[in-house]
């Protein structure tokens, strides 16, 4: 992580001028429902790996801005000798929302929250589908909320060889080796653990449970909304492998698919399944395993969350959730049985946005310390001890 030597000092210069600038002209800043004003400038938007263009402001609301990066993460070339996907530095794009006050207060360092979006999702989702403004300002939340690419199938981690299409792709390293220092580099951030969250639903609740586990250095408080939190489980393999099966970045290997991935098959038999390509063979058994350092319940029994006060998992038991919620209750138990005890909130509900938004409510309470006595956000749910 970078000091606070000259950069933060040109980023405070270039925010305060705005406000000069908006005040001498009259201007009110906007509401929360008005458009975004003019955006700031970033300092260092070609850093960290990271190419970028400017901030461009999302119609019709405040202030919320996507920026367009590039980075040699995404499409990572397996084998320079075979054909790759074109172009292999793909434009992607990261949501941000600012703080109302964010160009009017440039002494004071944002809080930042990483909120990940689900499978077959987009950087967009939280604001289109889950209104993360409305739910950000009713909970006090006036902080940064980074919204990044995950890829439809990308499932928050480095895959460990390549698809088909010649491409390791390195999520992780994209989100947490660039983004994370990127953000810190050009927003006015307090660039601590204390003051980073991190939070997401299915797919990117087990990314963010992920994230939290192995950088336990990097954030202070994590969720998880109907995550996946065991990758062990057979359903949940399967689940996976459709997923990056029924994607274009990752068509399923040559041959026909043969049952579910198993750990009794040959590991050269399993590099034709796309779990191999993402974590490589599966060797749960042995002392060369790598899918445990994967696996959210795996690192809560290696302790990677003993760090977290603020450490909370959410789940419906209806369709969708309900083999979720047998897994979270798993985590749940493994993370007490290490002396941690999380903000478990689960009641009748499905896998399906109106539940995801009450528990990103939730959350942003707890970690500002309004943690309701029980949890309220979903009707009837409960907090389980």
């Amino acid at each position: 992580m970078r000091t606070r030597s000259t950069v933060p000092i040109r980023r405070r210069l270039a925010v305060a001028g705005a406000a000069i600038a908006l005040a001498a002209a009259g201007l009110a800043w906007p509401s929360p429902a008005a458009a975004a004003p003019t955006p700031p400038t970033l300092p260092a938007p070609n850093s960290h790996g990271i190419s970028a263009g400017p901030l461009i402001p999302v119609a019709g609301t405040a202030p919320l801005y996507d920026v367009t990066l590039t980075t040699d993460a995404i499409y990572k070339r397996v084998d320079p000798a075979q054909p790759t996907v074109t172009p292999l530095r793909p434009s992607i794009k990261v949501r941000i929302l600012l703080p109302t006050n964010y160009q009017t207060n440039p002494a004071s360092p944002y809080k930042t929250l990483f909120l990940l979006h689900g499978g077959n999702g987009d950087f967009d989702d939280w604001s289109t589908q889950g209104d993360v403004a409305s739910i950000a300002s009713a909970a006090g939340f006036n902080h940064i909320v980074v919204m990044p690419e995950g890829g439809n199938a990308g499932w928050y981690s480095d895959w460990v060889t390549g698809t088909n299409g010649n491409i390791a792709p390195q999520w992780e390293a994209f989100h947490m080796q660039q983004l994370v220092p990127w953000i810190d580099a050009n927003f006015n951030t307090t660039e601590t653990k204390a003051g980073r969250f991190i939070a997401g639903l299915s797919m990117g609740g087990y990314g963010a449970l992920r994230y939290a586990g192995r950088y336990n250095n990097l954030f202070s408080a994590a969720a998880g909304f109907s995550p996946g939190t065991n990758i062990e489980m057979p359903w949940a393999q399967s689940l996976i492998h459709g997923s990056v099966v029924q994607v274009p970045l990752a068509p399923t290997a040559p041959g026909a698919f043969i049952g579910p991935y198993d750990a009794s098959t040959p590991n050269l038999a399993q590099y034709q399944y796309p779990l191999g390509w993402l974590w490589g063979p599966h060797q749960v058994f042995g002392p060369t395993g790598q899918w445990d350092a994967q696996n959210p319940v795996k690192l809560a029994t290696a302790e990677k969350y003993n760090p977290y006060t603020k450490l909370a998992l959410y789940s419906g038991t209806d369709q969708g959730d309900g083999a979720i919620h047998g897994s979270v209750v798993d985590m749940h138990d493994n993370l007490k049985a290490k002396g941690v005890y999380p903000r478990v909130c689960t009641g009748s509900g499905d896998h399906t946005w109106p539940f995801w938004k009450n528990d990103l409510a939730d959350f942003l309470r707890y970690v500002q310390g309004q943690t309701p006595a029980d949890c309220t956000a979903n009707p009837g749910w409960t907090l389980k001890p």
